[in-house]
């Protein structure tokens, strides 16, 4: 019960995190693999600093892929030796890469088009994982494996899209083509409005209304709708369809005006 309102003060939902405290459970009692479903990664983070000071519980994350936003957890007895085969097996079992082709040329999909389409396959949110959008040739997502045939079999349409869903290979995920850039902006103030803006390249006004819409705008996987939240360096902001920023300097310039240096992911 501590270690469950640790966990709740700490951001995580009250569900998964009895979820994943059973399932540390089971690994520890029954010698085996455990796992969460699909986490966001404040409570990936969360659970990784308590089982840090946990030694008879070890804990792995995954998401399908480096760098993945979403992952699952997995737990194992500490007494348990995992050697890097045993690992990936476990991987590939729990996981399933599908791709969602169609001609998106003249109806374009974003990442809520096809997530909203993925759950109306009739799968639950913590089944489904990182979803690539890949412009006009459609997506790619990570769904649990015990769902691939749902999605496969239900998912027929993606806007006014028809599409077709297969399986894919994991090295044939588009993940790692995620553009880096540095970028430098100059603001009035730290306001998320005005920084994710700069860092954006998007209008003030723009981003003002895409903060005020709901699963939209995140600061450090949490999620944000009020554009006055100030932010500072080592924060992360998401903007869904847009990317990421990765704040690392905040300095003050001759005119009183904050200049930081950032590095737009995607």
């Amino acid at each position: 019960d501590k270690l469950l309102k640790t966990l709740e003060i700490k951001g995580m939902e009250a569900m998964p995190a009895r979820q994943a405290l059973d399932a540390a459970e089971q690994a520890s009692r029954q010698w085996r693999v455990t796992s969460t479903h699909f986490l966001p990664p404040l409570a990936v983070d969360v659970l990784r600093e308590a089982f840090d000071k946990i030694a008879a519980v070890t804990l792995h994350s995954w998401g399908g892929f480096p760098g993945a936003e979403r992952q699952r957890v997995f737990f194992h007895n500490s007494e348990m030796v995992m050697e890097d085969q045993a690992w990936r097996e476990e991987y590939e079992d729990a996981f399933t890469a599908l791709a969602i082709e169609g001609n998106f040329l003249f109806d374009p999909a974003d990442h809520r088009d096809f997530l909203g389409a993925i759950l109306g396959s009739g799968v639950e949110r913590d089944r489904v994982g990182d979803v690539l959008v890949l412009g006009q040739r459609g997506a790619q997502v990570i769904v649990e494996s015990d769902v691939a045939e749902v999605v496969k079999a239900e998912l027929t349409s993606v806007r006014t899209v028809n599409v077709y869903v297969e399986p894919i290979p994991f090295d044939e995920l588009r993940a790692g083509e995620a553009k880096r850039k540095e970028v430098s902006s100059v603001e009035a103030s730290l306001r998320l409005d005005a920084v994710a803006s700069g860092g954006m390249r998007i209008s003030r006004s723009k981003m003002a209304k895409m903060i005020e819409q709901e699963g939209v705008v995140y600061v450090n996987w949490k999620e944000v709708r009020s554009s006055s939240k100030e932010v500072k360096a080592g924060d992360v902001i998401t903007v869904r369809g847009k990317g990421r920023l990765e704040i690392h300097d905040i300095s003050r310039t001759s005119r009183g005006r904050y200049r930081l240096q950032m590095t737009k992911v995607g």
